[in-house]
């Protein structure tokens, strides 16, 4: 009796796996799901631009209390050529962003809403230097301000 039920056991788990892979399979879940190869997400990985660490001071308090911010960026360049325009002119956006950050006070980057304002001024800004629509987007990997 028992090795009915093993024997039984054993094809009821198999014939689960074969009908399951068959479904993922029909259902392109591999291809369409959250693990599938996402073209555009892979182009965005291929422009970013990592600028090291910035660390600076931030415009001073009301009070005169000083705070330091440390900041990772990445950029989002528009193609392959913008990228190798902010690689090339890598010092004068480092210098660009220096100059944002320290004359942007701690209180303006709290909350999501200041980051995303941030963001938008690097953006505009390094546009300035370089041309028009070569950074697409910032990302913050780091921030820490004291």
């Amino acid at each position: 009796m028992k090795k009915v039920l093993i024997i039984a056991l054993a094809l009821v788990s198999v014939a689960g796996g074969y009908f399951g892979w068959q479904w993922v399979q029909d259902h392109d879940v591999l291809e369409d799901g959250p693990f599938a190869d996402d073209e555009e997400e892979k182009e965005k990985q291929e422009y970013l631009y990592d600028l090291e660490a910035i660390v600076t001071d931030l415009k001073p308090r009301e009070g005169g209390e000083r705070s330091v911010v440390r900041v990772d960026i990445e950029l989002q360049c528009r193609d392959e050529e913008s990228h190798e325009r902010v690689q090339n002119h890598a010092v004068y956006v480092r210098d660009e962003i220096l100059a944002i950050l320290r004359g942007t006070g701690p209180e303006e980057l709290e909350g999501d809403g200041g980051m995303e304002e941030l963001g938008d001024k690097i953006v505009e800004r390094v546009n300035g230097i370089l041309a028009e629509g070569e950074i697409v987007d910032v990302y913050f990997t780091e921030m820490m301000v004291q």
